[in-house]
């Protein structure tokens, strides 16, 4: 397990997902930047599955980021994600590290880029 000094220096962009009204009279999904944070990115597990005849790769990391006030609506939530660069995280759980509150660890799977709108 990373220690509570693990450098935090991936800067992560934490998206909530909203929705809008597209031409065709329904709903498209989209993704709101609200916040940034620099993270440790540690891997946690991995393992492939089936999707029908498909195989792919269950990625999941431990992302751990200063804690921010839940009141300010930066803090991460389960139905977010982070972005960093070309890898993106939907935020699976969310936990302070320790009991002073000053790290948060984010439970994430990470997402290939071409699966976003799958998410």
């Amino acid at each position: 397990m990373p220690s509570d000094d693990a450098p935090l220096r991936h800067r992560l962009t934490l998206e909530a997902r909203s929705a809008g009204p597209d031409a065709a009279g329904g709903w498209i999904e989209t993704w709101t930047p609200i916040a940034v944070h620099f993270a440790a990115i540690r891997p946690a597990s991995g393992a492939e599955v089936r999707a029908g005849s498909a195989q792919a790769q269950r990625v999941t990391h431990r992302l751990i980021l200063r804690a921010s006030p839940e009141a300010g609506g930066v803090r991460p939530r389960a139905d977010q994600r982070f972005r960093g660069g070309d890898r993106l995280f939907d935020i699976k759980a969310v936990f302070e590290r320790d009991g002073r509150g000053r790290l948060l660890t984010c439970l994430c799977e990470e997402v290939a880029l071409g699966a976003e709108a799958a998410s």
